[in-house]
């Protein structure tokens, strides 16, 4: 009889970096910027970027496509930073991002709040 054989696998897991947090975040801050600009939309808000209000005539093909056009330029800056080969250079572009649509969606619910939709 034989003995059983055990066969290990082993599969590289990255570990979580900053970098990777920052992108998280920018990810959460567009989900934030774009629920809040749609509840000031229906409630009777405005867009008041020009390329915002551009994008929203074609609906929200034209807000997914402005935001993924902007993350793009962001992901090529991003790529010209870790060009360089400064590693912590890599941060500047996803904390830019997100700290710029943070900022818009905490706007909107400055905004929201104004006409009583948020507390």
């Amino acid at each position: 009889m034989t003995e059983p054989r055990t066969i290990t696998l082993e599969i590289p897991i990255p570990q979580p970096t900053l970098e990777h947090a920052l992108w998280a975040l920018v990810a959460v801050a567009i989900a934030l910027d774009a629920l809040t600009t749609q509840v000031g939309l229906a409630n009777g808000l405005s867009e008041s970027n020009p390329s915002g209000r551009a994008a929203l005539e074609y609906g929200a093909l034209g807000f997914v496509a402005l935001k993924g056009a902007a993350v793009g330029v962001g992901l090529a800056g991003h790529a010209l930073l870790r060009w360089v080969d400064r590693p912590t250079w890599g941060l500047i572009a996803p904390g830019l991002i997100a700290a710029v649509w943070l900022g818009a969606a905490l706007w909107n619910l400055r905004l929201l709040a104004e006409i009583g939709v948020v507390a």
